[in-house]
């Protein structure tokens, strides 16, 4: 299991934060949820550059704190339908599709060399 750098996961996890407040204050809510889950991608990109190694890994790990966040009430999540199982379901998909993305992001970061050029490796 590769080491998790805390600090590239916090940082990622602060990005999403950021851009999800600053998106849901600009966009109506249906737009902004979709631009919240692709802030969740960026920041998740951002901790893979970061991050030395294992960029699906603390890709996986922003994800899984931005659900945190949504759990402790402490990020704006979406409204949802009065029926317990459509909300479940509404749940599981959204948290799902939010986990995909932060994952995708973070593979992303690590695929090529950190510079266009690929200079400075094996040195």
């Amino acid at each position: 299991m590769p080491q998790l750098e805390w600090r590239a996961a916090l940082g990622g996890v602060a990005v999403a934060f950021v851009t999800s407040l600053v998106v849901r204050t600009l966009l109506p809510p249906a737009p902004a949820l979709a631009a919240a889950i692709l802030g969740v991608g960026l920041g998740a990109f951002l901790a893979g550059k970061w991050a030395h190694s294992a960029g699906l890994y603390h890709g996986a790990v922003v994800g899984a704190g931005w659900i945190l966040l949504e759990a402790l009430g402490l990020v704006p999540t979406a409204s949802y339908e009065a029926g317990a199982f459509i909300d479940t379901v509404q749940i599981i998909v959204l948290d799902g599709l939010t986990l995909l993305v932060a994952s995708v992001g973070g593979w992303l970061a690590r695929r090529g060399p950190s510079s266009s050029s690929g200079t400075g490796r094996a040195r």
